[in-house]
């Protein structure tokens, strides 16, 4: 059942995406497409970056670029005036107990 209303629902998209210039976003508390709500005189967006405590890796970048790609498509396409944020946290426990580890604290 959940397949045929997610069918549904992505076919609900295609449609009015193509006929209505306005963005979807899937809530996933209910498991539904929504128009987003725009409220003048921005959308504000916050994402909750990495936490690096080791060697840089590909999944570091892939929040940056998902993200990125997420607000080109609002801002360029839909016109959407964003004020967006991302967290980088710079030290946590983990990174207290690595410098530990190797004695750098």
């Amino acid at each position: 059942m959940n397949k045929f209303i997610r069918q549904n629902n992505v076919q609900l998209f295609r449609r009015n995406f193509q006929t209505k210039s306005v963005p979807f976003i899937h809530n996933s508390l209910s498991g539904a497409l929504q128009e987003l709500q725009v409220k003048p005189p921005y959308v504000t967006w916050y994402a909750c970056g990495p936490t690096v405590y080791d060697d840089a890796h590909l999944g570091h970048a892939r929040t940056y670029v998902c993200f990125d790609i997420i607000r080109r498509i609002l801002t360029s396409h839909y016109k959407i005036p964003l004020l967006y944020a991302m967290g980088v946290t710079d030290i946590d426990d983990k990174i207290i107990n690595k410098a530990k580890e190797e004695n750098v604290l």
